[in-house]
């Protein structure tokens, strides 16, 4: 899977959000844009996704904004992909089904995607993210 860059800017949103979680304060969709050098139209739609997909939470007015719907621990990278992907389909319409198109590997390779993408949270990927400067070793 190659994921598009709907599901790279809504990553780099959602870790953003992510660092925020504790303060449980809302961030502004234009902050968010310009740290993270998303454009704003496209950023509004992709967070609106997250939100119908209820990874997210709005707030209005002038203390609103967007915010995580549960901790970054619980949203996985599987949850971003489901709601902003469309499911990949073995076959496309109009291409004939061949005997390949049944065989096991495809369904073993969709499995282990799923749980690769299951196996990473907001949480390790906001670790994974974070610029040497801001790791403390204890």
């Amino acid at each position: 899977m190659k994921p598009s860059a709907k599901t790279l800017y809504a990553c780099q949103a959602l870790i953003e959000l992510a660092r925020q979680y504790p303060t449980r304060q809302p961030v502004f969709i234009e902050d968010i844009a310009k740290r993270q050098n998303i454009p704003l139209k496209f950023l509004q739609q992709i967070l609106l996704s997250l939100k119908g997909a209820r990874l997210l939470e709005s707030r209005r007015g002038p203390e609103g904004g967007y915010l995580l719907a549960k901790p970054p621990g619980q949203v996985t990278l599987l949850d971003i992909v489901q709601a902003l992907e469309t499911p990949a389909s073995p076959a496309p319409p109009g291409q004939p089904r061949t005997p390949c198109a049944n065989l096991p590997v495809w369904q073993e390779l969709e499995q282990a995607e799923r749980s690769i993408l299951q196996s990473y949270t907001l949480e390790k990927l906001d670790l994974l993210t974070r610029e040497p400067e801001d790791m403390y070793y204890i």
